[in-house]
């Protein structure tokens, strides 16, 4: 059977918005979901994270980008991940 027990979902981190992350967690708390965490979401993201790179979750900063010669942001989104850089 299905039932509210169900239903899971994501919200946006707090960081991201506060009332984004609490309109969609008072909603799924409502209907008698289950609010899934940012990494209950990416499952493979925190084994996989360090077995591959050596640490967990680390990503460079953006004054990386200026050792660069050449950038590719393929299914980057730079303005909600990289925020206090978006205006360049």
């Amino acid at each position: 059977t299905y039932g509210p027990d169900r239903v899971a979902g994501f919200s946006p981190i707090p960081a991201m918005s506060m009332v984004s992350y609490a309109s969609g967690a008072r909603y799924l708390s409502l209907i008698g979901g289950t609010c899934l965490s940012f990494y209950d979401w990416y499952c493979d993201l925190p084994p996989a994270s360090p077995m591959t790179w050596g640490e967990q979750t680390d990503v460079p900063e953006s004054a990386d980008w200026y050792n660069s010669s050449y950038i590719i942001a393929w299914g980057s989104n730079v303005p909600q991940t990289r925020t206090p850089d978006a205006h360049f």
